[in-house]
């Protein structure tokens, strides 16, 4: 019989109170709550969510249903609950003073011990404050139970980070696998050559998963732990306070030092997934020694680890693209929502520059951000419906309207030390928008969308002496024979012409260059150093560098002007007058300043080429800096 009751008294005690149910009401869920606990609850968390099961159930115009058997059911509970404390009462030996043999009425707060009416008159008690035992027996019980809620709730959070732990763990060995997967294919077109290479890269996923995975059961193990000390406390306080008043008033210190709990809110382990940028991204380029013929390089590769569920990556982590149902996603720190994907690595200083392809809706950018918070400052550009307005992310100001230009490709240009943030349109050539904001920390490059990274043309610079060389992968074994030879004839009886080659001039305000004397006022200026073993090759009439016999030039030429904001000042190589060397600077800057750009080319010359070609009018440069017209 005893049995039956205490079932019953389970099944009929609120979650929330801990005691039995008072005008119970029942959630969609299925779990049940006093009337009044329940309103208590939804009135401290802000959100009208189980306590249990932490389900949201959004209630304005329907309140829950009273469960009225539960209610029928509680109430003669608590009738017998009330027959038998009576009864208990009467019969109890154990509740007499053991030094005046009167019945224990009394609680001293100020002692935290039951007391008898001789007690509480005596002179051990005579200041204390003591309170019938019914009355401190309800609150005593109303103190354990906000313990007691608080328990449920840490519970609650712990419960729920194990299912997202778990979540994780799951997530990180799919990671794993397809992490492995695309590293072996990717080995496989190049597996004649790569053989111990994919060999290491395979292993070092593998490590990474085993050390990430040992770390995650760790992590487990311990949260289980904790769990279930947090359990047996809250079986205890349930225990304790089922029991009789005497029993529960006389255990009551004891229990209250034990329901205290000193464990902190659990943590989500932050980089606790594989680092599948690490080991996918720029992998060719890792080896390219071996295979520099098939090398691309990508400037920027997509985080998968940040990327929000509606997005769904190629597996080589450049490309990106609209999925038409969620994922579901492990919720990690590192994670952002709904179609945003941070770039893998951040920037915090010098100049980076990466190709985004966009289609359809679309926004690009960079964020300023740790990989544990969401974006609180974005920059970049965005396009506001299909064939509607570009507008800029941060202030949301349209920029231009694009129903007649419809953008494909976009160079994002980041200069962190400048800090300006420079859009272009590829397809046309022109520049769409400029940034300027001093940056303070380190930023991620920001996507919105569907959007592909281009490879970036791949170029291997060296250096020799003070002649600075720029070759393209293709020509770098030509550029070192050519390089030997330009030494032997550099280091012969030959001498070296320095002349200046000027672009176009065009007027611009009036910002004089040159010497005081000089009354001409021009943008730009192109000095050429030619080193050759013949003099009187170079006209300063025609403008034009003729090779006299074949064999291997060298040309440095550096363009220097005055620049102010939205000007740009550029120079161009031309052999037999088709353009083979084009530099181009534009100035971001409102203040006038002056500025130096510089390239370097080494060509075989055939005789009578012509290598150098300046049309219209220039100017030679004389020793110590004079020019002339």
């Amino acid at each position: 019989m005893a049995s039956n009751v205490s079932q019953s008294e389970e099944v009929c005690t609120c979650p929330v109170c801990c005691d039995i149910f008072k005008d119970p009401v029942v959630l969609l869920c299925g779990h049940s709550f006093c009337r009044l606990c329940l309103q208590a609850w939804w009135r401290q968390s802000g959100q009208q969510t189980c306590p249990v099961c932490k389900e949201l159930f959004p209630m304005r115009h329907q309140p829950p249903a009273r469960n009225l058997a539960l209610r029928d059911l509680s109430d003669t509970l608590r009738q017998d609950r009330s027959q038998r404390a009576t009864s208990g009462a009467t019969s109890g030996a154990t509740q007499l003073c053991g030094v005046h043999s009167e019945k224990l009425k009394l609680f001293c707060e100020d002692d935290q011990q039951l007391v008898c009416v001789i007690c509480r008159d005596a002179q051990k008690h005579k200041k204390h404050n003591c309170v019938p035992i019914d009355e401190a027996a309800e609150e005593h019980r109303t103190k354990l139970r906000v313990e007691l809620m608080h328990l449920k709730s840490k519970l609650g959070s712990f419960q729920t980070q194990k299912l997202n732990g778990n979540k994780m763990a799951s997530h990180l060995k799919l990671q794993a696998q397809q992490t492995e997967k695309t590293v072996r294919e990717e080995f496989q077109k190049l597996y004649q050559f790569l053989r111990a290479e994919e060999a290491a890269r395979v292993d070092a996923v593998r490590k990474e998963a085993a050390l990430k995975s040992e770390a995650m059961n760790i992590w487990t193990v311990n949260l289980n732990a904790e769990i279930s000390t947090l359990a047996d406390k809250i079986k205890t306080l349930h225990r304790e306070l089922k029991s009789e008043d005497f029993t529960f008033m006389l255990n009551f210190k004891s229990t209250s030092e034990r329901s205290q709990c000193n464990l902190s809110e659990p943590l989500t382990p932050s980089q606790a997934l594989i680092d599948e940028g690490k080991h996918v991204g720029n992998l060719l380029f890792t080896v390219w020694k071996k295979m520099k013929h098939k090398i691309k390089f990508t400037p920027v590769i997509l985080d998968p680890n940040s990327s929000g569920a509606q997005l769904i990556l190629s597996e080589n982590l450049t490309r990106v693209s609209e999925s038409e149902k969620a994922q579901q996603l492990p919720k990690n720190p590192e994670r952002k929502g709904g179609f945003v994907v941070l770039g893998h690595g951040g920037f915090s200083s010098g100049k980076q520059s990466w190709d985004v392809e966009v289609a359809g809706v679309w926004a690009t950018g960079v964020a300023a951000t740790t990989k544990h918070v969401s974006p609180a400052l974005i920059w970049g550009i965005y396009l506001y419906g299909i064939g509607g307005e570009l507008c800029e992310l941060l202030t949301d100001k349209a920029i231009r309207s694009t129903r007649d230009l419809l953008l494909t490709k976009i160079r994002v240009q980041l200069d962190y030390d400048q800090g300006t943030l420079t859009f272009f349109d590829l397809d046309r050539k022109r520049l769409i928008h400029v940034i300027k904001h001093t940056f303070t920390e380190p930023v991620f490059p920001y996507f919105h969308g569907t959007v592909k990274i281009v490879p970036a043309e791949v170029v291997v610079r060296s250096s020799h002496s003070n002649n600075k060389l720029g070759l393209n992968g293709a020509g770098m074994e030509r550029g070192g024979r050519e390089r030997t030879r330009l030494q032997q004839r550099e280091r012969g009886d030959g001498e070296k012409v320095e002349l200046v080659g000027g672009c176009k001039y065009r007027e611009y305000g009036k910002h004089k260059v040159g010497g005081e004397s000089n009354s001409t006022y021009i943008l730009l200026r192109t000095v050429v150093w030619v080193f050759t073993n013949v003099g009187k090759a170079y006209s300063s009439t025609s403008g034009c560098f003729t090779a006299p016999l074949k064999g291997v030039y060298a040309f440095r030429f550096t363009v220097r002007g005055n620049m102010m904001e939205g000007v740009t000042m550029g120079a161009q190589l031309l052999h037999n007058g088709k353009a083979i060397v084009y530099n181009l600077r534009t100035s971001s800057t409102s203040l006038n300043h002056f500025e130096y750009l510089s390239s370097a080319v080494i060509l075989e010359l055939n005789v009578r080429d012509e290598k150098m070609a300046v049309g219209g009018r220039h100017r030679l440069q004389k020793p110590g800096g004079r020019f002339e017209e």
